[in-house]
């Protein structure tokens, strides 16, 4: 798999900013869990994040549609794309 080109990873970063501007800015911070704790669960990353798991499923669920984390087994990882946004975006 190549790397995302930057305008890639620049469309991404955009379309995180516009979910953050939406309510709280929680996009970086959960992906951030998910690259510490690959495979995290749902009820872990509610924990972590201090919000209810319906609020945290409906957000991974938003980071998934966009291809920045995908399942892994009952929890969830980041993707290439995921781990490259936060590598060089932050």
């Amino acid at each position: 798999m190549t790397d995302p080109s930057p305008e890639e990873l620049d469309e991404v970063a955009a379309r995180l900013a516009a979910l953050d501007r939406r309510g709280s800015s929680w996009t970086r911070a959960t992906l951030r869990l998910i690259d510490q704790y690959p495979g995290i669960a749902m009820s872990a990353l509610a924990r972590q994040t201090r919000l209810d798991r319906t609020t945290v499923k409906s957000n991974v669920q938003r980071l998934l549609d966009l291809g920045v984390v995908e399942r892994a087994g009952t929890g969830h990882r980041l993707t290439s794309l995921g781990a490259s946004l936060l590598r060089t975006q932050g």
